[in-house]
């Protein structure tokens, strides 16, 4: 069996780098304003109702704004609700999410090549 302690320094600070991204990623998508589009209070009233009105948020809505039933606001750009940060989507944090996703993939190819390279030692 190969123990943590017996990785080479190399494969520790690759390790480390690999999961600080991997939060520093995650933590950016879910800090980010996803684009939450906030109404003007004084231009409420002089808002026409048109098929992209906004009954809950009392906005006119662009056809890139989409109105999210998890969080109760508008988002400009949806993409979609995310469970795995707890919040939409949008323009605001789309290039972070897409990073995240593809830092996932490096992280689980990582953990497989670790995996493959301790089964290798342990079978020679």
């Amino acid at each position: 069996v190969v123990y943590a302690h017996q990785q080479t320094p190399f494969m520790k600070n690759l390790t480390r780098i690999v999961v600080f991204w991997q939060a520093f990623i995650y933590l950016l998508t879910a800090i980010k304003n996803p684009g939450i589009i906030i109404p003007n209070e004084s231009a409420r009233e002089n808002q026409p109702k048109t098929a992209n009105y906004c009954d809950e948020c009392n906005i006119v809505k662009e056809n890139s704004t989409y109105h999210c039933e998890d969080c109760h606001v508008c988002i400009e750009g949806y993409d979609h609700h995310c469970p795995w940060t707890g919040k939409c989507i949008g323009r605001g944090n789309l290039i972070p999410f897409y990073l995240f996703l593809l830092s996932t993939v490096g992280y689980i190819v990582f953990c497989m090549m670790a995996t493959v390279s301790s089964i290798q030692k342990i079978a020679n």
